[in-house]
């Protein structure tokens, strides 16, 4: 399954190519760009002039003539634009998590393939069941982290950037179709393996039970939650692979959300090894503080999140 950004209509299509080569051959004059896409069957040249104007129009590319009295045009793509960055980054966000996906699939499918790949000895006893129930639901605690931080920067921040309705309009239809399709992806690729709920209270897994806490808790018990997860079955680089890339996207959000506007950043931080502590490297100050707040939250009281919650992995 691949990421679609828009939907699959011949406008649409039109759009995403001429975008597409302009990327990739930057200063493009238009009718080199027409010319591309007649040749990939996108459209005429009536139907690609008008979607290049469109794109102009909403300053996702810009136009300058050749020479001053030539009547070619050069074509470049705006960078800042966030109609075209903000897909850009869902993008790098959806592949990451299919990453992850693969991860968790390969310790369901092989659980013995899994040990010896991460760890590099097969245990004795291997709970297949055990295993499903930790690591499948990561997933889910993980899209619920992306979209906690993704949805503040859509409520609060896009009105700001954009002043356009039909724009922010868009941009919230390609975000909540792209919340759709990760969900699917799980599904998909392991629907087979997600826990069935158990009406007997007692027989219900740790990490349904911990869903409902955190239902009310905080992002960093979240986060806490699927580092240790990921720590027992090595996925640390897979998950961080996501979430740094999602906080430094949105490093002023995610720093308020995980250190309370800077009130929870521990000074010191003992190593507990549970991430690595190259983080204290980061040049980024707030993104910096984000990794010092979360690992304080780890060795926090042995796992005892703010609120007196604990939990037993």
């Amino acid at each position: 399954m691949k990421y679609e950004e828009t939907n699959n209509t011949s406008d649409q299509v039109r759009r995403k190519c001429i975008v597409e080569y302009i990327k990739k051959n930057p200063e493009s004059e238009k009718e080199d760009v027409i010319a591309h896409c007649i040749k990939n069957g996108e459209g005429s040249r009536v139907t690609l002039s008008r979607s290049i104007q469109e794109l102009i129009k909403e300053g996702i590319i810009k136009d300058g003539k050749v020479r001053k009295n030539s009547k070619s045009y050069k074509l470049t793509l705006v960078s800042e634009n966030l109609l075209l960055t903000f897909p850009q980054d869902l993008e790098e966000i959806f592949l990451k998590f299919k990453n992850l996906i693969s991860a968790v699939k390969e310790w369901c499918i092989s659980p013995e393939f899994a040990y010896n790949k991460r760890f590099g000895h097969v245990p004795e006893l291997i709970d297949r069941e055990k295993i499903a129930k930790h690591t499948v639901p990561l997933l889910y605690f993980t899209l619920e982290i992306i979209n906690e931080i993704c949805s503040i920067f859509l409520r609060f921040m896009l009105p700001d950037k954009l002043d356009r309705k039909d724009q922010i309009v868009k941009l919230y239809m390609i975000y909540y179709r792209f919340i759709g399709q990760m969900y699917s992806l799980i599904i998909e690729e392991i629907g087979e393996y997600i826990p069935k709920f158990d009406s007997n209270l007692s027989n219900r897994s740790i990490p349904y039970a911990t869903q409902i806490i955190n239902s009310v808790g905080t992002i960093t018990n979240k986060t806490v939650l699927i580092i240790n997860t990921c720590n027992e079955y090595s996925l640390q680089r897979e998950l961080f692979d996501i979430l740094h890339f999602v906080w430094q996207k949105n490093v002023d959000i995610a720093y308020d959300q995980y250190t309370f506007g800077g009130k929870n950043i521990p000074y010191e931080v003992e190593d507990t090894g549970k991430i690595d502590k190259s983080y204290l490297e980061i040049d980024d100050p707030k993104l910096r503080a984000i990794y010092r707040a979360i690992n304080f939250d780890i060795d926090f009281e042995n796992k005892m999140w703010r609120g007196n919650v604990k939990i037993e992995f």
